[in-house]
């Protein structure tokens, strides 16, 4: 759930209000109604006037200061227990801003994910399951290549030279000339993620180096590609191949 900035003008024990406000970053409404009466408790509690009797000059700017300290000394114990729970002060409309942030970025991840949704639909629309010889791929006909249906095709995390050596002897299917996709396939995979079994949101090796030590690798959780260290990193693989077999196929299983 997107965390809001919870807001609340602050106030004095006496109920001053001021235009800093407390502010929490996960807590809720009910959360600083509970803090704030546990906080006014304490800071009550503590503190009380040294009231001198009589109505003389002196005896009322004693009274006076003796009030006004109690009351500091009431807000700072407030104030202190309030920051234990978390809380801070900070100005109005610095957190007024924050809330309309969070929720102008709200709307645009709700907007990516229909978009997303919508672009997935569209695209998996163009795709088709085939079993071949007993091994069910997915055929992308535009693109004209081929995936296994499982993701999970090579289970375990792989470094870059053993996912290199894996491929040149992978045989599925009856194929044996799969290899490692490029980065732009990668993102084909990603539009038809939910095409596949055992997918994951985790990286997967692209054909694509960035030099000599360093590899694209696709986030199929995000959807975007990064480069790692050919050496020392371990990711997934996705085995493809070209379709030159030409099947244009439409629908849903195939058997061949």
């Amino acid at each position: 759930m997107k965390k809001i900035w919870v807001l609340f003008l602050a106030a004095s024990l006496a109920g001053c209000a001021s235009n800093r406000a407390w502010t929490h970053p996960s807590k809720t409404t009910q959360d600083f109604y509970r803090d704030r009466a546990k906080c006014r408790t304490m800071g009550n509690s503590a503190g009380s006037e040294q009231i001198m009797p009589g109505d003389s000059a002196f005896a009322r700017g004693w009274n006076q200061g003796s009030a006004i300290g109690a009351a500091s000394e009431r807000q700072e114990i407030f104030s202190d227990c309030m920051h234990g729970e978390g809380w801070y002060l900070v100005d109005k409309g610095r957190v007024e801003e924050q809330n309309e942030k969070i929720r102008l970025q709200k709307e645009a991840v709700e907007k990516a994910k229909q978009e997303l949704s919508e672009g997935r639909d569209k695209y998996q629309d163009k795709l088709s399951i085939i079993s071949i010889k007993g091994n069910e791929v997915i055929v992308d006909n535009n693109n004209h290549i081929m995936w296994p249906i499982s993701a999970d095709i090579v289970p375990d995390y792989i470094d870059w030279h053993s996912a290199n050596k894996f491929i040149r002897t992978f045989n599925y299917a009856g194929y044996n000339d799969w290899r490692l996709p490029t980065e732009e396939e990668l993102g084909y995979a990603y539009l038809g993620y939910n095409m596949f079994n055992n997918i994951k949101d985790e990286y997967y090796w692209s054909a694509n180096t960035s030099d000599e030590n360093f590899v694209k690798c696709f986030d199929m959780g995000k959807g975007y590609a990064l480069s790692l260290l050919k050496m020392y990193e371990k990711v997934l693989l996705l085995p493809v191949r070209d379709n030159k077999e030409g099947m244009k196929v439409q629908g849903s299983k195939f058997q061949i």
